[in-house]
């Protein structure tokens, strides 16, 4: 029976009946579970839909069966056999709460109709964004002005280490902090430290509006969101012009986001999420993991040059006969980038020890990227390549007292483990103030519980107390029996 194919369904029509839906619509985004979550997924494809009315809706294909076709991203296809379930995952969108389920026997039939847009995107103006209150933290599209942006920082998300970078864009209803995470951060922080002097035009597809701390913000999400940079769509153009008739130049540069704009933010990475330590205490220990140490610079370590030639992955390049490698990529890099990267002799009043100060926070210091300081060198007849520290760095960062939030891994010791890696910096007088307040309780110690069948170290019996006193508080069931065996065998010594 041959298919009528004008007899189609639109995704505002679909609700949880079970009847033979039919739908055309264009893939605009098609992807795979990455294969560090793929044991953690049911799902061995998932896409993104468009349909005629421009309405968006989620579709997965289960792991246990496998597509007769080829789907292809950017194409437009007439769709039957699938169901329509409730939409429990993670992609939602504006006032859709189910999603597709396609099988073996969905058929994929190709097809073209010019009445489906062909990149997918309609954008939200930031007044709309900011009326968003739904909980299912929908995906969106937005594009605007980029005015400001912040210093490239590491974001910690299921225990990966990302990048992540926060920007301002403004549109003609208002301005909106959007935070930017992976790859698409690392490419914009490069564009950014290129020799570009204008305000650019930011457009983002499928990112998601999220509620933090009673903000509004706007998140890019991997492998679903899509940025594009200064696009050549006709909505990007007219929006410069508006933009300009309103007074926001896009010839003026892009201001810096500095970390103390939050402050709770940096207050809970500085005092609540990762373990003070002295310097003798962060030599000392055999803990991997993130800390904090109050330190005042006192000098820079004149150990190799303080920049380096960096691919746009931020691997180091090696220099081949006039040309650089990068052996992370395993390709020849033609428009090196140079970065910075500074050794530190740091000193809290009781021991020192170094620490080395990656790209992102030493242009917080100096407020001026790496080649922009070797260009004004060159132009001031100086030579950038000398081991030597320039005197403007020295003049910039030795004398400063600073939070460190800086990281440990013993199965990388060198310089005598004595040398750490800097993830991120604070100046705030007030949190370095809380920092050495030791009535502030801002790490707790978790307890440590062993085995009834092993041998316990004895304590004081006053520490011991209140050890039992906080366990019976807290603790699992098995755990407080074991608290009250011990406190017995107290009573009867």
């Amino acid at each position: 029976m041959p298919l009528l194919l004008d007899a189609c369904d639109s995704v505002r029509e679909f609700c949880r009946q079970d009847k033979p839906w039919r739908i055309k619509a264009r893939v605009i985004r098609l992807w795979e579970p990455s294969q560090e979550l793929s044991s953690m997924n049911f799902y061995s494809m998932e896409m993104i839909l468009q349909d005629i009315k421009g309405d968006k809706m989620h579709g997965v294909v289960c792991k246990n069966h496998s597509l007769n076709q080829v789907v292809t991203e950017g194409c437009a296809y007439i769709i039957h056999g699938f169901k329509v379930i409730w939409n429990d995952g993670t992609y939602h969108f504006m006032g859709q709460k189910l999603r597709l389920l396609f099988s073996s026997s969905t058929m994929f039939i190709l097809t073209e109709d010019k009445r489906i847009s062909l990149d997918g995107l309609s954008f939200l103006d930031t007044r709309k964004i900011q009326r968003v209150r739904n909980p299912t933290q929908p995906l969106i599209d937005i594009m605007g002005m980029l005015t400001a942006a912040s210093a490239e920082r590491i974001w910690i998300s299921d225990a990966v280490l990302q990048k992540m970078i926060a920007v301002d864009l403004q549109d003609t209803k208002g301005s909106i902090r959007v935070v930017i995470i992976g790859d698409h951060a690392e490419f914009l922080s490069n564009f950014l430290c290129s020799n570009w002097t204008r305000r650019p035009i930011l457009a983002l597809q499928l990112v998601r509006v999220k509620i933090e701390q009673d903000k509004l913000y706007v998140f890019s999400m991997a492998p679903v969101s899509r940025l594009f940079v200064n696009p050549t769509f006709d909505g990007a153009l007219d929006l410069v012009d508006r933009l300009e008739a309103m007074g926001v130049r896009q010839a003026e540069p892009v201001e810096y986001i500095w970390p103390n704009e939050d402050q709770s933010h940096i207050r809970d990475e500085m005092l609540s999420l990762y373990p003070r330590k002295t310097i003798t205490q962060l030599i000392e220990t055999t803990e991997d993991g993130i800390f904090v140490v109050h330190a005042g610079i006192v000098g820079l370590i004149r150990d190799g040059h303080w920049s380096y030639p960096s691919c746009r992955c931020y691997a180091e390049l090696l220099g081949l006969g006039g040309r650089f490698e990068c052996l992370k990529c395993c390709r020849i890099v033609g428009n090196m980038q140079r970065r910075y990267r500074l050794k530190l002799e740091v000193f809290d009043g009781y021991a020192s020890s170094i620490f080395v100060l990656h790209d992102s926070e030493t242009r917080h210091f100096m407020n001026l990227s790496c080649e922009d300081l070797i260009l004004n060198m060159q132009q001031s007849m100086e030579d950038p390549f000398e081991e030597d520290y320039p005197t403007v760095l020295e003049e910039k960062i030795v004398g400063r007292e600073v939070l460190f939030q800086v990281i440990n891994d013993c199965s990388y010791q060198f310089n005598g483990g004595e040398c750490f890696d800097v993830m991120r910096i604070c100046e705030d007088h007030q949190l370095i103030d809380e920092f050495h307040n030791l009535q502030l309780v801002v790490t707790p110690k978790k307890s440590i519980f062993k085995p009834k069948f092993s041998v316990i170290d004895p304590t004081p019996k006053n520490q011991e107390n209140v050890i039992n006193s906080s366990v019976n508080s807290s603790a699992t069931e098995g755990r407080r029996d074991y608290c009250k065996t011990t406190n017995q065998e107290e009573a009867d010594s």
